[in-house]
């Protein structure tokens, strides 16, 4: 089978698990995900340790399904790790029972199989039909600015990180690949709207 056959097929998988589970993109969270991954029998471990190299990995021992997940603060990038090792419970099962399918902290993997998660995770919390719709709504011209990115991030109705916009904005064409290399969203975010409250508290102390 053809890559790009494989990557179209996991973004249809990705809507139709959605289907099954009754996902409302802007009501989709932390436990919602929990709940499906106890409706499809998976265990999910919190790993405790520093793991450098992978920020989740999938497994199985005994017949189990097993999720490793790396402690991380923001609630995106802990999102579309799980939904990523979703992808490898659906159809990866036979290659887990091999070894363990170990997901790096920093995506560089050229494995269809890993590609394929990243696909099936990015359909899987934001449709890109949808993401069209909501961008064409919010955005009034082309290409995108890095201040456009900031308010479409607060507006977003998925939990996703500004990696995850960048890359659908800049491969749907929204804005110039590479446009935005080196930017860091968070802190111009800052400047824009100002610190939230959390941290300015944090700082007074």
């Amino acid at each position: 089978m053809q890559r790009h056959e494989y990557y179209k097929q996991m973004k249809e998988l990705a809507r139709k698990t959605r289907t099954t589970h009754g996902v409302v993109t802007a009501a989709f969270g932390l436990r919602e995900m929990r709940r499906i991954y106890k409706d499809e029998g998976i265990k999910l471990d919190l790993w405790p340790h520093k793991m450098k190299k992978i920020r989740a990995a999938y497994f199985i021992e005994d017949d189990r399904a097993y999720v490793l997940l790396k402690k991380m603060k923001p609630v995106e990038p802990r999102l579309f790790s799980l939904a990523h090792e979703l992808k490898h419970h659906l159809v990866d099962q036979e290659l887990a029972r091999t070894r363990r399918l170990e997901c790096a902290a920093d995506f560089s993997s050229r494995s269809p199989v890993e590609i394929g998660a990243e696909v099936f995770a990015a359909e899987f919390l934001f449709p890109e039909e949808d993401f069209v719709t909501w961008a064409d709504t919010h955005l009034k011209s082309r290409p995108c600015g890095i201040d456009d990115v900031v308010r479409l991030k607060r507006a977003c109705p998925a939990k996703v990180s500004y990696a995850f916009l960048v890359k659908r904005l800049e491969r749907l064409q929204y804005a110039p690949e590479g446009a935005f290399k080196g930017v860091k969203f968070q802190n111009h975010e800052y400047r824009m709207f100002g610190l939230p409250f959390y941290l300015r508290y944090r700082r007074r102390k």
